[in-house]
């Protein structure tokens, strides 16, 4: 008999949880791909980044300095 009462728990409650299981998994993709656009739209709206942020390094003259340093010491 308990074997039987497990059966059916299972065949009852079984596609109720599998339902609660996919609406949930459907409402947190359109929260996701809600979160993707805005992030886009965030992306697309900033400004690249002006080119003197980056410093000019010579790395030949850095070595050199570096070789001019090694002798010296």
């Amino acid at each position: 008999m308990q074997l039987l009462e497990w059966v059916l728990v299972f065949i009852l409650i079984g596609p109720l949880i599998l339902t609660v299981i996919v609406l949930g998994l459907s409402l947190a993709g359109v929260g996701i791909k809600d979160l993707s656009r805005y992030l886009s739209q965030l992306r697309a709206e900033e400004e690249p980044l002006p080119e003197d942020t980056i410093p000019d390094v010579d790395v030949d003259r850095y070595i050199e300095e570096l070789k001019r340093q090694r002798d010296e010491g």
